[in-house]
């Protein structure tokens, strides 16, 4: 949710931006990131945790070669580049930590038969049913390998971000 609200800043107003904003930002969701993932461990110290990458077929509205423009690392590429970096860094930090990798969930299948092209506004991309489907099964191989011992699973909880309830990962309360 709140790296969607980055990507409409960089797509809309990339021209504007201040010096290494992007970077700014990302450090900010870093911490964020952090103290959530500390408020859950203080209840479930064990749970594995997954945190998703951004799905987005790269549209840039300034042009195939923004990131040359001395636009100080505020490229809407970079900023998807970072913010995978960013996530994989995470897990290296935070024990049970994992990330569920989009395009490497999609990536037999494509982004063209895994995005929904009717819900996509180079902002956010929608997954269509069967690119839903692949994600699942990929989280499912996921779930089984992070944890061998479990024979089944038999319960996966998950906060779909404003789906279930109101609210995104980084607010607290109802």
């Amino acid at each position: 949710q709140k790296f969607r609200n980055l990507v409409y800043k960089i797509q809309n107003h990339l021209p504007h931006l201040e010096e290494n904003e992007v970077k700014k930002f990302l450090d900010n969701l870093e911490e964020e990131i952090i103290l959530t993932v500390s408020k859950i461990r203080k209840v479930y110290k064990f749970l594995p945790i997954y945190i998703t990458t951004y799905p987005l077929t790269y549209k840039p509205n300034f042009g195939l070669h923004e990131y040359k423009k001395g636009l100080f690392g505020n490229s809407l590429i970079e900023a998807i580049k970072n913010f995978e970096l960013l996530l994989y860094k995470l897990t290296k930090k935070i024990d049970n930590l994992h990330v569920i990798d989009i395009d490497v969930a999609i990536q037999y299948m494509g982004k063209d038969k895994a995005i929904d092209k009717s819900c996509s506004n180079a902002i956010y991309e929608h997954l269509s049913k069967d690119g839903g489907k692949e994600v699942a099964h990929h989280f499912l191989r996921m779930m089984i390998q992070s944890e061998p011992s479990i024979g089944k699973i038999k319960c996966a909880v998950l906060d779909l971000d404003n789906t279930l309830w109101t609210g995104t990962l980084i607010e607290d309360g109802p």
